[in-house]
């Protein structure tokens, strides 16, 4: 009889325990999901320093405001220099074309690009969503109980420009981008801001709205990878 009691007793908190409505957060999910974003994150920083580009954590720290951003082409054959733009202390804005191997001299911009550029990024925050927000166990769960929808079909084989994009400010560090195949053309014409601000700045270049990244490439002769 006391077996019995102890049987049924224990089959109860595991019920409840494994039940979705009634389970406690497990120990282990949010200190995985942080693990797993702070690799991300290292992942596209080492990216954005691949390209000749400075880290962002010392920039938080001296509270610079400054956005970077790297140009990935659609088979990854050139070597491509990156994009950097601060607004300085003073307000005076900038813009530095960077690769390994060279840094071009900085190029003052007008105060409203980064009012442009800031007003994009309002109206395009998903671009900084790479890695989405926490979500309980929990939740988890009861989502994937309400979905009665099928399983999405594989996607099919893409070649598209992709942008890497990293910010400091207000926010702290932030890391997202934008890609051809991801099918939010609103993200690209975010990034592509990136490219016409840069070519602005030469003007024997020629911007073409349909084809910035391409743009930027002629405008700044990027070698072939080795």
């Amino acid at each position: 009889m006391v077996r019995a009691c102890l049987l049924v007793v224990l089959f109860a908190s595991f019920s409840v325990s494994a039940s979705p409505g009634l389970a406690a957060e497990p120990d282990w999910s949010r200190a995985r999901y942080d693990r797993i974003r702070t690799a991300q994150n290292a992942f596209t920083q080492s990216r954005l320093m691949e390209h000749g580009l400075i880290p962002l954590s010392p920039l938080q720290t001296q509270r610079r405001e400054v956005r970077q951003a790297v140009f990935i082409d659609p088979y990854m054959m050139m070597r491509l220099p990156a994009v950097e733009i601060e607004r300085r202390r003073d307000g005076v804005v900038t813009l530095v074309v960077r690769g390994p191997n060279r840094v071009l001299e900085p190029v003052a911009l007008p105060s409203s690009a980064w009012t442009e550029l800031m007003r994009s990024e309002q109206a395009n925050p998903d671009v900084f969503a790479a890695f989405g927000p926490y979500r309980t166990w929990k939740k988890r769960v009861q989502a994937a109980h309400r979905s009665t929808e099928p399983m999405p079909p594989p996607p099919p084989i893409c070649h598209g420009w992709g942008v890497t994009i990293g910010a400091t400010g207000r926010e702290g560090v932030r890391f997202g981008g934008a890609s051809d195949c991801g099918g939010d053309r609103k993200k690209m014409a975010h990034a592509a801001l990136y490219a016409r601000l840069a070519v602005s700045t030469r003007p024997a270049c020629v911007f073409k709205p349909d084809n910035p990244f391409w743009s930027f490439r002629d405008c700044f002769a990027a070698a072939p990878a080795r």
